[in-house]
């Protein structure tokens, strides 16, 4: 009952494979949103109280969310006038090796398009990171 999570892993041939359900919120609640208008959080109190959805809206185009970590000890950059990053630190904080530094999400309407340009942000946000001492 409620909103529960599946978790799935793609191979290299393009297959899924199923790794967990997870009976919570998905990371992934803003994705769905996002290409289909469809609030999964009150779906989700809704359907608590027994009112499933009579149709779940088709996606239109594909989300991509990326959460970007620390390669090394780094000082949070300014990274303002990048769009769309959420999550975001003060610039000057200190990021520690392996902590989250923010998160990407993308909409385009292709899968792959999504993809390329949350890599393209990625990227600018790892050439904007200085190392800490």
């Amino acid at each position: 009952m409620g909103s529960n999570g599946f978790d799935f892993v793609i191979d290299s041939n393009n297959e899924p494979y199923l790794m967990e359900v997870n009976p919570r919120f998905q990371a992934t609640l803003e994705c769905v949103r996002f290409v289909t208008g469809f609030n999964l959080i009150e779906e989700h109190i809704r359907a608590c109280g027994g009112e499933l959805p009579r149709k779940v809206p088709e996606p239109d185009g594909c989300a991509v969310k990326m959460i970007v970590f620390a390669k090394e000890k780094s000082i949070y950059p300014d990274l303002s006038g990048i769009e769309p990053i959420f999550d975001i630190s003060h610039k000057g904080v200190i990021v520690e090796k392996g902590n989250p530094i923010c998160t990407v999400q993308v909409v385009a309407e292709e899968r792959e398009k999504a993809i390329n340009k949350a890599r393209q942000i990625v990227s600018e946000i790892y050439r904007k990171l200085e190392p800490a001492e």
